[in-house]
């Protein structure tokens, strides 16, 4: 139980780091097209990272649920 608590702690910090950090990425970097992407291209870790953190919370009982079914 400690591995996903550990990992859910990580995304954690990806996430609030992602948080104030993709907005100053944004202001350096927005005046040109890639810097956009980019942009959307931290967002969408810094998202995936919150998400992570709800999935590897829940992963132990997930497993238990897909290995009675499978």
């Amino acid at each position: 139980m400690k591995l996903p608590i550990l990992f859910s702690a990580i995304c954690l910090a990806i996430f609030i780091g992602l948080l104030q950090g993709s907005h100053y990425f944004y202001v350096a970097n927005a005046d040109t097209e890639m810097g956009i992407y980019m942009t959307a291209v931290l967002v969408i870790l810094m998202w995936m990272s919150l998400f992570g953190v709800f999935i590897s919370l829940a992963f132990p009982k997930l497993r238990k649920v897909f290995k009675g079914v499978f």
